[in-house]
């Protein structure tokens, strides 16, 4: 009696103790998983972010906009907008930050459908020049105050990503911004550092 007492414990701990593997690997699978998605979606957003730095820097240089810049921009804003509704999703799911306001998708949304617009008004031809007015040159340098805040943001909050964007460190680990709690510090940071007047447009 007493050993098939002490089968039933052995039995009964190498049970739990695979439960317990099993559902550490599945946490750990889960939290993989995530924290590249969480990663992949904060690359997009710096990446469009400097993008559209560098074309805005252009533009005002050059006091000009080609359709293709309007293209690009449009392009950028809109990915922008949308890697930051995917994180605001999670948060939503996971509850790690208090978000009232929709003001940091609005802006760049407007700023996105106005380089849209722009875009869609020029001719076919991806070379033409449009020359820009004083108070399109005061638009645009609003709308770059507003990318230079997400870049520091970025570069103050998240490891691995600097005044250059992403170095190698961001890559060593990829599911650090995720487990670390950065990826809600960052996005509670957009959401507070966005009003409803950074978009001139």
């Amino acid at each position: 009696m007493k050993k098939v007492w002490m089968s039933a414990l052995g039995i009964a701990l190498l049970l739990s103790i695979y439960f317990n593997m099993n559902q550490y690997s599945k946490g750990k699978t889960y939290e993989e998983y995530i924290g590249a998605q969480v990663a992949n979606r904060i690359s997009l957003i710096v990446h469009n972010s400097f993008e559209s730095q560098k074309t805005i820097n252009t533009i005002l240089d050059k006091e000009r906009i080609t359709k293709g810049q309007a293209h690009q921009l449009y392009l950028n804003f809109n990915g922008i907008v949308g890697e930051l509704q995917e994180l605001k999703f999670l948060n939503t799911d996971l509850d790690k930050i208090q978000i009232n306001r929709n003001d940091f998708l609005k802006e760049n949304t407007e700023i996105g459908n106005h380089f849209m617009v722009k875009y869609r008004k020029m001719k076919k031809d991806d070379t033409e020049v449009n020359e820009i007015t004083q108070g399109q040159i005061d638009d645009y340098n609003k709308v770059l105050q507003l990318v230079d805040r997400y870049l520091y943001i970025a570069s103050d909050t998240i490891t691995g990503i600097d005044e250059n964007g992403r170095n190698p460190t961001y890559n060593v680990n990829r599911t650090y911004v995720f487990t670390s709690g950065e990826w809600a510090i960052y996005l509670k940071k957009i959401h507070d550092h966005t009003h409803s007047m950074d978009s001139p447009f």
